[in-house]
C-alpha cells in the first residue's frame, strides 16, 4: 500500500507489467467492475493490440465527466468514513463482513493520496475513445452511476453493446451476479475464437 501512485496511468502500468510478467502475449479479454473497468478502457487506449475485448460492469472510461463524478464521490466518501456513525449504519444495513471491507478501504483512502490521485487520470477525450476498436460489452444498472445517460458509452465507442439491468444500482455485480456471469460467458464465447 504505497503512499502515492494511484493515478489511472499507474494502474495501467501495473496491468501491463502483470501481463508481461505472466508472459501473456495474445490479446486478452479485460473484465472490469467499477474502477476496474475504467482501467480496462485506459489500457485498451494505450495498448490496443493487446486487448481482444472489454466487459465493463458499471464502469466508465476516464474522461472529464468521469473525473468530476469521481471527485464528488470520493469527497463524499472521505467525509463519511471519518464518522463512526457511518460504520454503525453499514453494520446494521449490510452486516459485519461488508463493514470490515469498508474499514480496510477507508484506511487506504485516509493514509494514501488515492482520493486525490484517481480523478487526475490521465483522461481520455472523445477522439481517444473512438480509437478503442475492440468490442465492448457495457453492463449497467438502470439506477447505477450512469443512470442519467445509459447510452452515452455506446454512442462514444465504435463497437459497444449495452446491457441494462432494470432496478439495479452500482452494485450490479453483487446484486445480479448470476445474470452478469451469463452475459460475460456468452460475450467471451462470441468474441474468442478458441473455445474456453
Amino acid at each position: 500500500m504505497p503512499e502515492s501512485g494511484y493515478q489511472v496511468a499507474d494502474f495501467v502500468a501495473d496491468l501491463a507489467g502483470l501481463l508481461d510478467e505472466l508472459e501473456v502475449s495474445e490479446p486478452v479479454h479485460l473484465i472490469g467492475n467499477s474502477f476496474g473497468g475504467t482501467i480496462a478502457f485506459s489500457y485498451a487506449a494505450a495498448f490496443p493490440e493487446r486487448v481482444a475485448s472489454i466487459v465493463s460492469i458499471e464502469a466508465e472510461p476516464a474522461t472529464e465527466p468521469w473525473a468530476a463524478k469521481m471527485t464528488e464521490t470520493l469527497e463524499n466518501i472521505m467525509r463519511e468514513i471519518r464518522r463512526e456513525e457511518f460504520f454503525h449504519w453499514l453494520e446494521a444495513t449490510f452486516g459485519s463482513h461488508h463493514t470490515r471491507l469498508t474499514r480496510a478501504a477507508a484506511k487506504r483512502l485516509l493514509t494514501t493520496t488515492m482520493a486525490v490521485d484517481v480523478p487526475q487520470g490521465p483522461l481520455l477525450d472523445l477522439e481517444a475513445l473512438q480509437e478503442i476498436r475492440c468490442p465492448v460489452l457495457s453492463i449497467v444498472g438502470s439506477e447505477g452511476f450512469q443512470k442519467d445517460d445509459l447510452t452515452a458509452l455506446g454512442e462514444a465507442l465504435p463497437y459497444c453493446r449495452t446491457e441494462v439491468l432494470d432496478g439495479q444500482d452500482h452494485s450490479v455485480l453483487v446484486q445480479s451476479h448470476r445474470v452478469v456471469r451469463e452475459l460475460l460467458l456468452r460475450w467471451i464465447s462470441e468474441h474468442d475464437p478458441v473455445p474456453a
